[in-house]
């Protein structure tokens, strides 16, 4: 029984690990699947894009953090209607980091410009916490 719930751990990992990374073969990639998460509420799937580094527990800990600002970033965004559409305008790319400049269009038609800055690691792409 151990080996098996074991087993399970390792594969429900595994899909976490990858769950935005096996995408984030571009900027661009990474932020489409950045702001899909955050358009559909999936605020653990948007913290996956993000690159972590540091200890185990630190990288908990910053990841924690960053599952609660999107929280309240998207309740912020429910307010004017959520997101409806995201379109990407430019990618400023320069060797391993690039910003994604695009539009977001919310439910209420409101649109502003946004900027999504991205790390490439280990032939990743991830957001970039820039800290």
């Amino acid at each position: 029984m151990k080996k098996v719930l074991l087993g399970f751990a390792v594969i429900l990992l595994a899909v976490v690990a990858v769950s935005c990374s096996s995408k984030s073969n571009s900027p661009k990639d990474v932020a489409e699947t950045f702001i899909q998460a955050m358009k559909s509420k999936n605020y653990e799937k948007a913290a996956d894009c993000f690159y972590y580094e540091g200890t185990k527990d630190e990288i908990k800990a910053d990841r924690a953090q960053v599952v609660a600002f999107m929280e309240k970033a998207g309740q912020s965004m429910e307010k004017d209607g959520g997101i409806k559409s995201y379109k990407i305008n430019s990618i400023d790319e320069d060797g391993d980091k690039a910003v994604v400049k695009g539009e977001i269009t919310y439910g209420n038609g409101e649109v502003d410009d946004d900027e999504i800055k991205t790390i490439k690691v280990d032939d990743k792409w991830y957001v970039d916490l820039d800290k």
